[in-house]
């Protein structure tokens, strides 16, 4: 009969230095790849924000299409009460049957949808207080929460008549002007992205905080720290914002600085350049019919 076997098996834990130099090459991978996969995120997310842009465009050129080619209106307010003596196309209404742009593309069935109007460089905790656009109800197409996107819309030249130098408030703001009347619709800007530098703190112009604003649903050729084009896409070296041109094709436009009153800033003529400062109206931007 063969002797009984008896196998020992002793098992080993790891030593503290061992769990030591474990959790260091983890943590040292770990700050390789962090950066790398948020800079991965951030440009995914810069590529949805751009198909936005797109997207926005190609329902306002629908509009239009269904319109005698006028650019979709900033609003109706204008139109559905004509005997307004004061506020502008982006004030606020009481009327039901008003209509903000955004609410007209998305409402109307264009082929907008309501989240197309929330850029997903913005974190949650950044949206507005009492709603945005993604969150506007569909059967109160004049809601404020419809004007509250952080697409602007160039509302000067395109979505109002401003620009006609016309001193009542229907002709001004009760009408668009037209697609065929864009001289040159490749680099005639339709909508950028937008937000209200004035409530940025890293700003030079900052006017204190604000409970409720982030985007800017209307932007224009004056230079202003209520609403402009806000670059929010790309890296620190390279900040870029999303434009839809007129013609229907979209791009990140870079701009060197941010801030509105700087001389390298979106207004800048070698930039978006400006449209009107104060009286005097300039040449070569994209803002204008020309």
């Amino acid at each position: 009969m063969s002797p009984k076997r008896t196998i020992n098996i002793t098992s080993r834990a790891f030593t503290l230095i061992e769990l030591l130099v474990v959790i260091s090459i983890i943590a040292l991978l770990i700050s390789i790849l962090l950066p790398a996969l948020t800079a991965a995120r951030h440009t995914a997310q810069d590529v949805q924000c751009l198909s936005n842009v797109r997207q926005i465009n190609i329902a306002s050129i629908a509009y239009a299409a269904d319109s005698k080619d006028h650019f979709v209106i900033t609003s109706t307010l204008w139109l559905n009460d004509p005997g307004r003596t004061s506020g502008s196309a982006w004030s606020s209404s009481t009327n039901p049957n008003d209509y903000y742009w955004p609410s007209l593309l998305v409402v109307k069935g264009y082929g907008a949808a309501r989240d197309m109007f929330t850029c997903p460089r913005f974190q949650e905790a950044e949206f507005y207080s009492t709603g945005t656009v993604e969150v506007a109800p569909l059967d109160e197409p004049n809601h404020a929460a419809w004007r509250r996107g952080d697409i602007g819309i160039n509302w000067y030249s395109l979505s109002s008549n401003r620009v006609s130098g016309a001193t009542d408030h229907l002709t001004r703001w009760g009408i668009s002007n037209k697609l065929s009347d864009v001289k040159n619709p490749v680099n005639t800007l339709a909508f950028a992205d937008s937000y209200y530098e004035r409530f940025d703190p890293a700003s030079p112009n900052y006017a204190g905080s604000a409970s409720s604003q982030r985007g800017n649903g209307v932007i224009s050729g004056i230079p202003t720290s209520w609403g402009g084009p806000h670059a929010r896409h790309g890296s620190n070296s390279n900040k870029t914002v999303n434009v839809a041109w007129v013609d229907g094709h979209a791009s990140a436009f870079q701009i060197r600085s941010q801030w509105y009153n700087a001389t390298d800033g979106p207004w800048s003529e070698e930039y978006f350049g400006t449209f009107i400062v104060g009286s005097t109206v300039h040449d070569n931007n994209v803002w204008d019919l020309d």
